[in-house]
């Protein structure tokens, strides 16, 4: 894992869909392939890691309503990477709704999500199995990200969820959990790989159980630019498919994020510090936040928009 120090402290990561130009990071959780880039301390107060009086407290604002709000002090910035995020995905409310009715998830399953993030999609999958009565659906994420971890831990207890799902801090990979419907959303680098990650995959899904798998793949033959930001292992639909029939999986469905979730998920991952440079013009931070976003942006539009996809797969075996 990349790290900078300030001081004898790690200085925060954040988890942006860069994959193997910095390389994997420990095996860390989180979605979208994601590498963890290092926030610079000097973009945080005092190179501390604070965030924001509503999420310290538990008060997260809902994630089901997106609605803009007033960023109030400068040391909101170190949590606005997410705070506009439903799920660090590109996935529409429609397109989660199907997958989880494939996932076909019954009362009093066990739901794991390896890599949760902050378990929003976990979170739902609990809520379709049904909480009430003796067969009530439980459910577990796992994730390194104790930021995250502690945004979930606030969204289920604002969903009266908090007695059904737990978060735990730890490696997937290591994890001694099992599932009835197991969830590895662009996590896939927390096992070593897309292969790696189907493979052990197998032994956290319980017999009969079903797998929602999501991965990367190449829309069109990809650029030498595209190739070196996500690396050689990214491969098109038609292979990663295979990839999973050859390792033992049956493929019960398959859908692909298409342009609007893509450019949902790219505008939404910028529009907390978007809105931050707005009201904080002539912050001394400003110049390198603007610099990143627009570096980001012209990346996304400019190399891998309509070039990288993301599928998703509900397995059996």
């Amino acid at each position: 894992m990349d790290r900078a120090q300030h001081g004898d402290r790690a200085a925060p990561t954040q988890m942006r869909l860069l994959p193997q130009r910095v390389g994997r990071h420990g095996r860390s959780a989180g979605r979208l392939k994601l590498t963890r880039k290092v926030i610079p301390p000097e973009l945080l107060l005092d190179g501390a890691h604070r965030l924001p009086r509503w999420w310290r407290n538990g008060d997260a604002p809902s994630i089901r309503s997106w609605q803009p709000q007033r960023m109030q002090t400068p040391d909101d910035l170190a949590a606005l990477r997410y705070v506009r995020m439903r799920w660090n995905i590109p996935l529409s409310e429609e397109h989660a709704a199907l997958l989880l009715q494939r996932l076909d998830i019954r009362p009093g399953a066990r739901v794991l999500d390896l890599g949760c993030g902050w378990g929003e999609l976990l979170l739902r999958a609990v809520a379709a199995g049904g909480v009430s009565g003796a067969a009530a659906t439980t459910g577990v994420g796992v994730d390194t990200d104790d930021a995250a971890l502690a945004r979930g831990r606030a969204l289920a207890a604002d969903r009266s969820l908090d007695k059904h799902v737990t978060f735990v801090q730890g490696e997937a990979a290591t994890s001694p959990e099992t599932g009835d419907r197991v969830l590895c959303v662009g996590a896939s680098h927390a096992f070593g790989g897309t292969a790696d990650a189907l493979t052990a995959l197998a032994d956290f899904v319980r017999p009969g159980g079903r797998l929602l798998f999501g991965d990367a793949y190449w829309e069109q033959p990809p650029t030498a630019e595209a190739v070196k930001i996500f690396g050689e292992e990214t491969v098109p639909l038609a292979d990663l498919i295979e990839q999973a029939r050859g390792l033992g999986w049956r493929v019960l469905h398959f859908s692909t994020a298409d342009q609007r979730e893509w450019d949902d998920f790219e505008s939404t991952w910028r529009a907390g510090q978007q809105e931050w440079l707005l009201e904080h013009p002539e912050d001394p931070r400003a110049a390198k936040v603007r610099e990143e976003l627009d570096d980001r942006l012209r990346e996304y539009v400019g190399i891998y928009r309509g070039l990288l996809g993301l599928g998703y797969f509900v397995l059996g075996r």
